[in-house]
């Protein structure tokens, strides 16, 4: 009986600890580009996927994969381009998409990230190069 109750207690546990995922707030398109360039910096590569499409998801693991393999200088070289103090996330609709400009990075630099909206919720479609 003991065994029975403790195999009980470990599956619910182990079902409670799935349904725990974090959620992230894509209801806004400056939300989800700050959201991604800050999972980027952090090098959350998981986290920052559930903000993208499903091409852009797969650009992120081909450039996560890259990075696995690469050494300290290309991958410093590599990560250099999310480097940033974000202070601003301005989104524009441009072209019939909408593009969020994050400011500013080491040289005062903007990057760009296109979004599209599905669903009610805003995904990253930019594709993250190799």
């Amino acid at each position: 009986m003991m065994k029975l109750f403790g195999s009980l207690l470990g599956l619910i546990l182990l079902m409670a600890a799935c349904a725990t995922e974090v959620s992230i707030d894509q209801s806004s398109a400056e939300t989800v580009a700050k959201g991604f360039m800050e999972a980027l910096q952090e090098q959350e590569f998981e986290t920052a996927q559930k903000y993208c499409t499903s091409s852009a998801r797969k650009a992120l693991i081909d450039f996560e994969t890259n990075l696995k393999m690469s050494n300290a200088e290309e991958k410093a070289t590599q990560l250099a381009a999310f480097e940033m103090k974000i202070r601003t996330v301005e989104c524009v609709d441009k072209d019939g998409s909408t593009v969020c400009t994050i400011c500013c990075n080491a040289t005062e630099e903007a990057a760009e990230l296109g979004l599209v909206k599905q669903d009610d919720k805003w995904y990253v479609s930019t594709e993250i190069g190799i």
